[in-house]
Formats: structure tokens, sequence, C-alpha cells
């Protein structure tokens, strides 16, 4: 892993992160089948991704997700002072014509990006006044209080990428 980007914006109330990574040796085929597969009628075009996309448990128990993760297991705790975290929710998201995310934040904890495509119009963070750039393996975390958006953008090739939040373990939720 090589460490590409690590900023902060500060308010008078909070401090947000993001965090930029590249995966070594991934291939995304296996996740853009799998969201193909699983694409949510009821939740396509209903959401803040205004595109289809799976549900959002879809990839909560995938082993090659949380192998993924545990690549990042020191991040929270070591490097981003978030503590211990445990995956609330992980789905997957396609786009053909068109992608557009309106403005929102989570409120959760940590949330993130891998994106299994390129060349699209990335995600842009208005507090950080920066757009993450697309490259295939590319993750990103950030604080999920921290707004995000995709402006609607016409594409010419399918974007997909998996999204997921991440909410923090209260010390009397961890094992003894």
């Amino acid at each position: 892993m090589k460490k590409i980007i690590n900023i902060q914006y500060t308010t008078g109330t909070h401090s947000l992160f993001l965090y930029e990574d590249i995966l070594e040796n991934f291939n995304p085929n296996y996740f853009i089948k799998k969201i193909d597969e699983n694409i949510s009628v009821k939740l396509s075009y209903n959401t803040n991704v205004k595109n289809q996309m799976t549900d959002f448990q879809t990839f909560i128990d995938d082993i090659e997700i949380h192998q993924i993760f545990n690549k990042f297991v020191n991040l929270f705790s070591l490097h981003l002072n978030c503590g211990s975290m445990k995956l609330l929710n992980c789905w997957g998201t396609k786009s053909c014509e068109f992608v557009e995310t309106s403005k929102h934040a989570h409120d959760l904890g940590v949330s993130g990006i891998i994106y299994l495509t390129e060349d699209g119009p990335g995600t842009f963070f208005p507090e950080f006044n920066f757009n993450v750039d697309e490259k295939i393996g590319k993750i990103v975390f950030f604080d999920s209080r921290a707004l995000h958006e995709v402006k609607k953008t016409k594409i010419t090739n399918p974007r997909y990428l998996l999204s997921f939040n991440f909410k923090k373990i209260n010390s009397w939720e961890l094992p003894e």
C-alpha cells in the first residue's frame, strides 16, 4: 500500500479527515460481477445515489472485502484516532449514462469508497475543496461527517464503486 494523501479540515467544532490509498494487485472484476447480480430495484435511483445500487448489506459478510479492510486495521486507531471500528454496511453502485450523488454526510464514524473503474468524475468534498480522482483500486476513507457529492455528469463507460460505513465500537461492546 502506498499512502497518497491524508488531509485534515478543522472547524470550530470538529476536525474532519480524508485519506487515500491504492490497493496493490487489485482486481475489481469479482466486485463488479457481484454488483451486477445484486442490483436493488427498490433502492436504485431512490437514495442520495441517483444510479443503480445494491442493498446496503450486500458486501457486509463478503470475505474479499474483509481481506481488503484487514490491511487497514491500524489506520483507524493509530493514524486517524478513531478507536476500534466495526463495518456497519457495504454496498455497490453502477452508473451507465449519467452519474450523480446528492451532497450528503453519514455521521456514523468512518465512511469510504473503493473505485472499481476509472475516468469518472470523482467524488467532491466541499469542506476540503478537493475532488478525489477515480482510479481502479483507489480506496478512500473519510470522516463520515464530511459532506461529499458527485455532480450530475454524462459518462461513456459504466462506473462501478463500493461504498461503506464503519461505526465506532464503544468500550462496553469490545470482547473481554
